[in-house]
């Protein structure tokens, strides 16, 4: 909106209007102002409590040459505020859903390193398995399988 407001004008602040929601304080400042000889009188889409301006108060505005009605107040700074808090806030957010899997995994670290090492079978690697060959044996088994298998591998890609 502020790259379509190019005409600078002097506007007044003629009243506050509370906001017609029963959960809002909210007081909206109603613009009066002049462009080409006609007069706008334009509420603000941004409210406040308490008010931002006094009624009464002169306001630097700039408005859309080609449609009066659409007007932008830089010293209305309701609407910035709001932005910077949701920033913030989200900014906020964005880095505990960073840091804490960080911190959860430094210290599952320090936990694994503090531990003694534990015994995952409770036979020696020199005995039998339970289906009566060695590991040795086993891994053999395996190896072969799978040359076998590369061998017999007919696919083309």
């Amino acid at each position: 909106m502020e790259k379509r407001c190019t005409y600078k004008l002097t506007a007044t602040v003629c009243e506050n209007v509370r906001s017609s929601s029963s959960d809002s304080n909210s007081v909206f400042p109603v613009f009066l102002y002049y462009y080409n000889g006609k007069s706008y009188k334009m509420e603000s889409s941004s409210g406040s409590y308490p008010p931002q301006f006094k009624v009464g108060e002169e306001v630097e505005m700039y408005i859309d040459p080609d449609s009066p009605e659409v007007f932008f107040v830089p010293a209305d700074t309701t609407t910035k505020t709001i932005s910077h808090v949701f920033s913030i806030v989200g900014a906020v957010i964005a880095s505990l859903g960073l840091l804490i899997p960080l911190a959860i995994a430094i210290l599952r670290g320090r936990n694994e390193t503090s531990r003694a090492p534990v015994r995952v079978s409770s036979r020696k690697p020199e005995e039998k398995r339970y289906d009566g060959y060695s590991d040795e044996d086993y891994i053999s088994t395996v190896e072969e399988y799978n040359r076998y298998d590369d061998e017999n591998d007919k696919c083309d890609m």
